[in-house]
């Protein structure tokens, strides 16, 4: 409906794919960005000619060691476009100021 009343991008939110219970919950279904979630939202993009903007991805790093919190925009062709992965600034320990 959002295509045909002549939306170019639709806005997904944080979280868009998957809100668990814990926060440990999110490792159990992270993926690459090649993986078959975002390959159903790229031929939803190139099937509806709508730029996509997915919030709050959990996707799966190269190793166990790392999981990221990425923003995906995938383009009107079904393309990524872009994946950025977020940093918590939290969780960085800082040296004592004096």
């Amino acid at each position: 409906n959002a295509s045909q009343a002549g939306c170019e991008m639709l806005f997904l939110p944080e979280n868009f794919s998957f809100i668990g219970m814990t926060s440990t919950d999110a490792l159990a279904v992270a993926e690459p960005v090649e993986g078959p979630l975002i390959s159903r939202y790229r031929q939803l993009a190139k099937t509806t000619g709508m730029w996509l903007s997915l919030g709050g991805f959990q996707e799966s790093g190269p190793d166990e060691e790392h999981r990221y919190n990425s923003h995906i925009i995938i383009s009107k062709e079904g393309e990524v476009a872009a994946v950025y992965r977020k940093i918590h600034l939290f969780d960085v320990d800082l040296p004592a100021s004096t």
